[in-house]
């Protein structure tokens, strides 16, 4: 929510699509955009299918939650809750069958493989493809690197530009659609 918040006090978005497994933090976007006819806030989880799945939540980093087993840390070792998860391609969320996106903001903890994954089916079928935005968790120690690779791979087929990644740490990477790279 603070990342769209943000974004809006700069630019003009038609639709913002937010996803936010944890309920608590929901409520709290909920009452936040409350009158914001141009957000709709969904709370499930984005994945690759549609299931129910332990989330390891963070007690003093709030923004510290995991489905990654292997990345379980002292401050969220404790704190699981059971959340509902889905596919973007999934969803029915569309007017219309109208599939209108300008931005994607993907901040999952290294899940990142398993929501873009999720998307590859709705990212074919757009014609005007989105700008995503995608933090990629724990560089090379990240568990899911070869599936990360692997979707890595098919969105640029699908005519992204997705720089190099430097493996060595998090970072935020932009996927930029190539009809939109204008140098």
């Amino acid at each position: 929510g603070v990342f769209v918040e943000e974004l809006l006090k700069h630019i003009e978005v038609k639709k913002s699509l937010l996803f936010e497994p944890v309920k608590t933090y929901c409520d709290w976007m909920n009452k936040k955009f409350k009158g914001r006819t141009n957000i709709e806030i969904y709370n499930v989880a984005l994945s690759d299918t549609n299931e129910t799945k332990s989330l390891y939540c963070g007690e003093t980093n709030l923004g510290w939650n995991t489905f990654i087993e292997e990345k379980i840390s002292i401050d969220n070792n404790k704190n699981t809750k059971e959340v509902e998860c889905k596919s973007f391609d999934n969803m029915e969320i569309w007017e219309d069958g109208v599939i209108d996106i300008d931005l994607i903001k993907i901040d999952t903890e290294g899940y990142e493989y398993k929501v873009l994954r999720g998307m590859i089916q709705t990212l074919q079928e757009i014609d005007k493809k989105p700008l995503i935005i995608c933090e990629i968790g724990w560089g090379r120690l990240n568990p899911n690197i070869d599936e990360l690779n692997s979707v890595l791979e098919d969105i640029r087929d699908l005519g992204y530009n997705i720089p190099e990644i430097d493996f060595s740490t998090t970072q935020d990477i932009m996927f930029i659609p190539k009809e939109k790279i204008t140098n």
